[in-house]
């Protein structure tokens, strides 16, 4: 999500584009061993594919932002990718709209997939938004309509995973290798002599690998193994 908390997932404007969506399971509790040491709730959201006979453009326009989608085929069908961008544009109407805190962000949505043959492929997908925000209110003291300062947000998120997949007779098996990388950076200035009253940067990398081998035992029994690191 845009403009998070540190270290949770919390955000007023999501960063997934719905038209990227082709199917999301959430748990709450009881989830599969396949995710790992995770605590308390699982949100799987999977990508679609591109579309690989012609390449496609959707230009929208809404309440969140302007942005677009552009898919097509990669490498002669063999593959497909799909990509889209968006922007916000309360920054540009500040002045009419007469906003105390002013949110500016971009976000980005990518998948890529492509069929090495009919057993084997490799697929990116990747997430990344930049947000920017200002509390500058009217009056020049510390108020009810101004209570931050002059005061100054910069965040930047970035997720990629690239993902091996091989088919076999009776299932598969997948090598993940993944980035989560974020960057926040505060600054509070004084409202009258424009000091340096409060700054904090902070940086933040998370690499992970993940391998799973699923095989069907028979019509009733799947055997999954894992490891993760």
């Amino acid at each position: 999500n845009h403009f998070p908390t540190q270290g949770s997932s919390s955000g007023p404007i999501g960063m997934i584009n719905v038209k990227f969506i082709n199917d999301v399971n959430f748990s709450t509790g009881g989830f599969s061993a396949r995710y790992g040491d995770k605590l308390s709730s699982v949100m799987d959201i999977k990508f679609r594919e591109g579309y690989r006979k012609r390449f496609l453009t959707d230009i929208n326009l809404s309440t969140a932002g302007f942005g677009g989608i552009f898919e097509g085929p990669l490498f002669t069908q063999k593959g497909s990718f799909i990509f889209s961008v968006r922007k916000s544009y309360l920054n540009l109407i500040k002045g009419a709209i007469r906003l105390a805190a002013v949110p500016d962000y971009w976000d980005f949505n990518l998948k890529a997939v492509y069929d090495i043959d009919k057993n084997n492929r490799l697929s990116l997908v990747g997430i990344g938004g930049l947000d920017k925000i200002s509390f500058e209110g009217e009056s020049p003291e510390i108020s009810d309509d101004n209570p931050y300062g002059k005061a100054k947000g910069d965040q930047q998120q970035f997720t990629a995973g690239l993902i091996y997949k091989k088919l076999f007779k009776k299932g598969y098996w997948q090598n993940i290798l993944g980035n989560s990388t974020a960057f926040l950076k505060y600054t509070n200035y004084d409202l009258r002599t424009d000091e340096l009253k409060f700054k904090y940067n902070s940086y933040e990398s998370d690499f992970n690998f993940k391998s799973e081998l699923f095989y069907q035992l028979n019509k009733s029994n799947n055997l999954i193994v894992g490891a993760t690191g």
